[in-house]
C-alpha cells in the first residue's frame, strides 16, 4: 500500500509533467478560475434559460442574443468589476469578503476572454 503523502507527491509530479507538456498561460488560468467563480456566484441569476432574473433583465435590455453572459466573453473588465462590486438595479453588489479583489480580476478575465 502506498502512503498517502507519497501518493500526493506522485500526483504533484504527474501534474507538473502535464504542465510541461501542455503549458497554460497565466491568462488562461485566470479565465479558468473566473469560470469557476462565475459558476459559484453568478449562475443562480445569469444562467441560460427562463426563470433566471439576470438573464431575463439583460434580454429585455440588450436582446436575447446578448443576455447569457457566459456565452459572450466580450465584457470590459472594468465594467465587470464595477457591476460585481457595486451592483446595478436588482443585482446586489458583492463585498470583498464574498468575492476578493483577486477573484474579481479572474471573474473579469473570464467574462472578457474574447475581447
Amino acid at each position: 500500500m502506498v502512503h498517502h503523502s507519497k501518493r500526493a507527491g506522485v500526483a504533484a509530479v504527474l501534474t507538473w509533467l502535464a504542465c510541461l507538456a501542455n503549458p497554460v498561460s497565466a491568462d488562461e488560468l485566470a479565465v479558468k478560475r473566473g469560470a469557476a467563480l462565475f459558476a459559484t456566484h453568478c449562475l443562480g441569476c445569469h444562467a441560460a434559460g427562463p426563470g433566471n432574473v439576470g438573464t431575463t433583465m439583460l434580454a429585455n435590455r440588450l436582446g436575447p442574443q446578448r443576455s447569457v453572459l457566459a456565452d459572450r466573453g466580450d465584457l470590459d473588465p472594468i465594467f465587470t468589476a464595477t457591476m460585481v462590486r457595486y451592483g446595478i438595479g436588482v443585482m446586489p453588489g458583492f463585498r470583498p469578503s464574498e468575492i476578493t479583489d483577486e477573484e474579481l480580476v479572474d471573474l473579469a478575465a473570464y467574462l472578457g476572454r474574447n475581447r
